[in-house]
This record gives structure tokens, C-alpha cells and sequence, in this order.
């Protein structure tokens, strides 16, 4: 019989406790640090327990990197975030313990299949990318984005959901960190995706250089290629410094010119060439992500929120509407529109829309006739078969009789039952949610621009727009309120507080499609539109609430 190899130290840690937590399994064994399944003993629950290499705790500085990446992770709650429950040091051992996942993560799953397909890579890394803008608003740095660092976690009911791990090299912005390229934790397994900035020294890393590291993480999805290859380290750090990546479509012909173009201006070497953050990153990316995308798309950063829930009072229901991008419904929306199946309530062919929580009518949200009166206009003009074919689309008679009633521009009306009806034009359009919202949007705003709101745009600048916005916000909606502040010279922040949830993937794109296009107006140039995920904030009526953060940037 063969000897048995010596255990390892973390082998010889099985049973201890750390804190309150008992060591039951080895789960990985690194170059810096142990993981552990343990039991938390005072509630039984099983959480991954990190553990620092006995050499390396003894390691003043060593020790430091390990609880700030413990100080920095548990400071971030998000849903693509590892949690950090508890941080501390057990003797001279310093520990971290965290939620305990089951899945493999991308680098593995990029061994065991070689490329994801286009849109399957972009709806996995785009919750990462809202992850990362949750981060960045909170002035942390992750600065190790790698396919090893996006965990796939599978869940109870089998769906997946990538979550960012490993803070190991994370840093709270205005704490000072000069580690140089050549210190063995700032290179390992991480130049191939390190922005060029960042291989002169981590601390010279920004915002920016995580959105370089999510697009090489992305090339590598869709290419099974790295950007950048090369011999040694050190090699590769210079190869990364001064060569230009490859175009991805140069390694798949199914890839568009147009991913080429996004990923490459996010690999820019200038950090100033790249987009103005990860949210304008992830905008720009879900043009490649249909409706019907996989569970786990995030928030379209630079666009909005990934697919997400929508909580009605009767009940909640999985909205795959990606709420990104842009813009409401008008005369506009359904000119591309030819034929389709019906949108039923849960289950709407590339779509899923809740049921209308109330009859339409019922709800304290309105909107300005307007935007239906446009639709109706459009749908008679346009579709073959006209209003009637939009309404046979929406298997919801409510939704029917509501758009078949006269609309006066200027009388509000529910706002509710333009969810359904956004997601029929895009069916019958064969187009996607926001899309529709955003071509409809645009026409909205240029109509206002002529007709409804001269006023508000005739010899308006740019910097009319904190006072436009909210004269807009209370002219055309009569729920909730808008704020807006001019954050820096070249940026405004927007905030609608007190919106329905259950209209969040159609009021949030609204309402970013509608600030970027009256900035457009103004003569502004170099426009760049970033919704962020809306917040929950509190009920109405039974009504779940959420705020809408929308940032307009130019230059």
C-alpha cells in the first residue's frame, strides 16, 4: 500500500473553531489562504471560512492585505457580491467568513467549455459589472476582476447567479497601497487581465482599470482566448502595456463589429479613452442581450438594472425586461412593427410581465395622456391591422378596453398598463422591451421639444437642465418627485423617488432615454446616460416603491 501523502496545516485545522465557527471541510487550498466549509454553532447555518497560511499571517503586511479585503467586502451588500459575514483574528490567525456558495467559477467553466456564446457571456457579466458600479459608488476598487473571481452560484431552485469573490487586492480609494508589479500577490494569475496602468502598481489602479479587467474578463468569454499572451510575467505585463488586442470577432465570425468596437474602447490603454465608468461599460452591452435573456443578467449598468423583480400586492413575478438604455412609448414605437403571439400574464413569449396588480385606473400612478395617445396613433398608422392587432397581442382584457378608450393629451391616466402594452409592440416589433421604450422616448422628447413643452426647450443650454427636469417630472407624471443636482462640471444626478416597482424596467429607461436626448437638444456633446439599479423605498397603497438614480455626463 502506498504511504498517504502528510496532511497539510489546513488539513490539520479541521475542527477547529474560528470565532464562532467550527471547521467540517476543506473546500480549496490557495497560495495565500485555506477555505473551509464550517458550521456557524450558535444558529447551524454552513458558511466558507478563509483562512490565512500560517507563514503568511506572521506577515505584518500580509496580515493587513487579508483583513482589508475582509473591512472592504463586508462593507458591500449587493446580490453579485459575496457577503462577508464576519471578520477577525483567531490567535495570530486572521479569518474571514462568508456566505457559502455551490457552483464553479467562469475560469473553470471557460476550461470545461472552451467560449460561451455571445449573448450567454454578456448577460453573465453584466450583473458583475453592476456589482463592480455598486462598489466603485462606495469608493472601493476590486483591482483583481479575473474569470477566477466570478463564482457561478447555483441556487436551491437551480438558477445561476454570477457573484464577485476574492477582495483580495480591493482598496478603499484615498488609502494609500504602493504595490509594485513585481510583489507575488499583485501579478499572480491576474496581469492577463490587468489594465496597463495597473502592472506599473496596484496603486495606481482606478475605476476605470476594473472596467479594463471586465472587458478582458469578457474577451476571454467570447474569444477562449485572453487579450494579451506572452512567455513570462514580465513579458506579458510589457505585451499589455504597449500591444493593441485583437479584434474578438477575429476569433468568431458570428461576432458583431459593434462588440468589437464596445470591448475594444473598454481595453483602451488610455484610461481616458475608455467609457466614463463600468455602468456606460454595461450599457453599451446590452445591446447584445435580448429580453429573453438568462436569469442573472445585472443591471445594464451604464444601462440600469439587470432583470429584477417586480413586487405588485398580488404577488411577485420574474420581469425579464432588461430596465436599461432608455425610453418610454410614443408615436415612434411600433413603426417597425409586422406580427406576433399574445403577452400573457407571467409567461409572454421573449418576455414575462406581471399581472396588472390592479384594474387599470386603480393605481395612484399616472402619466400624462400623451404617451398612450402615441401609441394608439402609432399602432393604427403602422401595424398591419392596427390598434387591433396590438391589443389582440395582450391576452389581458383589461389592458385591451384601457387602450381602445379615447386619450386626451393633456388628462393622466394609469400608468400601470403600459408595461404590457411595451412588452406587446416589442413582440410584435421583434424587438426588445427597452428598445421600444427608447425609440418611443425619443419621439416623445423631440415632440415635446416642438409641440408640448416649447418653452422648456427653446434657447435651453445644458445647464437648464437641473431646473427642466423636474418642470417635467411634474408636468407629465403625477406619482413621486424629482431631485436634481449638478454634481461636477461636466455631470448632473437626477433622482425620481417614489416609483412603482412594478413599472421600474419601464420608467427608469424612460427616464434616462429622455435626459439623454433633451441634453442632445441643448446642443450638448459627447453624451453619456448612466441608470443606476433602482433602490427600494418603501409602499403606496400596497404599491412596492423604488427611486431611480439617473447620471448625464458630456463634455
Amino acid at each position: 500500500m502506498a504511504p498517504r501523502p502528510p496532511l497539510r496545516r489546513s488539513e490539520l485545522l479541521l475542527g477547529s473553531r474560528f470565532g464562532e465557527h467550527e471547521l467540517v471541510r476543506l473546500l480549496g487550498h490557495g497560495a495565500t489562504s485555506s477555505v473551509f466549509e464550517a458550521v456557524h454553532v450558535p444558529t447551524g447555518r454552513h458558511d466558507a471560512v478563509k483562512v490565512l497560511h500560517e507563514h503568511l499571517a506572521a506577515d505584518a503586511s500580509a496580515r493587513a492585505r487579508f483583513l482589508r479585503e475582509g473591512r472592504v467586502a463586508a462593507q458591500l451588500r449587493h446580490p453579485n457580491i459575496v457577503e462577508v459575514r464576519e471578520v477577525g483574528v483567531d490567535g495570530d490567525t486572521p479569518y474571514l467568513a462568508m456566505e457559502l456558495l455551490e457552483g464553479e467559477d467562469l475560469g473553470k467553466a471557460l476550461v470545461r467549455r472552451g467560449h460561451l456564446p455571445l449573448e450567454e457571456a454578456v448577460a453573465t457579466l453584466l450583473p458583475i459589472a453592476d456589482a463592480l458600479a455598486f462598489a466603485h459608488d462606495r469608493d472601493a476598487l476590486h483591482r483583481d476582476v479575473k474569470p477566477g473571481n466570478v463564482f457561478l452560484s447555483v441556487g436551491a431552485d437551480g438558477a445561476t447567479t454570477p457573484r464577485l469573490v476574492d477582495f483580495g487586492l480591493a482598496k478603499m480609494l484615498g488609502v494609500d497601497d504602493a504595490t509594485p508589479l513585481t510583489h507575488a500577490h499583485a501579478v499572480d494569475g491576474t496581469v492577463a487581465y490587468m489594465a496597463p496602468e495597473q502592472t506599473l502598481g496596484t496603486s495606481r489602479a482606478t475605476a476605470k482599470s476594473d472596467q479594463y479587467s471586465l472587458a478582458a474578463v469578457l474577451f476571454h468569454a467570447v474569444t477562449g482566448s485572453q487579450p494579451f499572451r506572452a512567455p513570462s510575467v514580465i513579458e506579458l505585463a510589457e505585451v499589455v502595456r504597449t500591444a493593441r488586442p485583437a479584434r474578438p470577432s477575429s476569433f468568431r465570425r458570428d461576432i458583431p463589429a459593434a462588440f468589437d468596437a464596445v470591448v475594444l474602447r473598454a481595453l483602451a490603454r488610455d484610461p481616458a479613452a475608455r467609457f466614463p465608468g463600468v455602468r456606460a461599460f454595461a450599457r453599451a452591452l446590452q445591446a447584445f442581450v435580448g429580453a429573453g435573456a438568462p436569469v442573472g443578467v445585472g443591471p445594464p449598468a451604464s444601462a440600469g438594472p439587470p432583470s429584477h423583480e417586480i413586487e405588485t400586492p398580488s404577488g411577485t413575478a420574474r420581469d425579464a425586461v432588461p430596465a436599461s438604455g432608455g425610453v418610454g412609448a410614443a408615436a415612434g414605437a411600433v413603426a417597425a412593427a409586422s406580427s406576433g403571439g399574445k403577452i400573457r400574464a407571467g409567461t409572454s413569449g421573449s418576455f414575462r410581465v406581471a399581472p396588472l396588480p390592479c384594474p387599470p385606473g386603480a393605481s395612484p400612478f399616472h402619466i400624462k395622456g400623451l404617451a398612450y395617445r402615441g401609441i394608439v396613433r402609432a399602432a393604427a398608422a403602422t401595424l398591419p391591422g392596427g390598434l387591433d392587432a396590438l391589443c389582440d397581442a395582450i391576452d389581458d382584457a383589461r389592458v385591451r378596453d384601457f387602450l381602445r378608450q379615447p386619450f386626451l393629451a393633456g388628462t393622466f391616466y394609469d400608468l400601470l398598463p403600459i408595461v404590457p402594452t411595451t412588452a406587446a409592440i416589442a413582440t410584435l416589433s421583434g424587438g426588445t422591451f427597452t428598445g421600444v421604450v427608447r425609440a418611443g422616448t425619443i419621439q416623445q422628447v423631440r415632440y415635446d421639444a416642438e409641440h408640448v413643452y416649447r418653452l422648456m426647450f427653446d434657447s435651453a443650454t445644458i445647464e437648464d437642465m437641473p431646473s427642466r427636469i423636474p418642470r417635467f417630472n411634474a408636468r407629465y407624471l403625477d406619482f413621486g418627485r424629482a431631485e436634481v443636482t449638478r454634481t461636477g462640471p461636466n455631470t448632473i444626478l437626477s433622482r425620481y423617488l417614489g416609483a412603482p416597482a412594478y413599472a421600474a424596467a419601464w420608467q427608469g429607461a424612460m427616464m434616462a432615454a429622455y435626459t439623454e436626448e433633451s441634453a442632445r437638444l441643448t446642443g450638448a456633446s459627447g453624451v453619456e446616460v448612466v441608470l443606476h439599479t433602482p433602490m427600494p423605498s418603501g409602499q403606496l397603497q400596497g404599491f412596492h416603491l423604488v427611486d431611480h438614480t439617473v447620471e448625464l455626463h458630456w463634455v
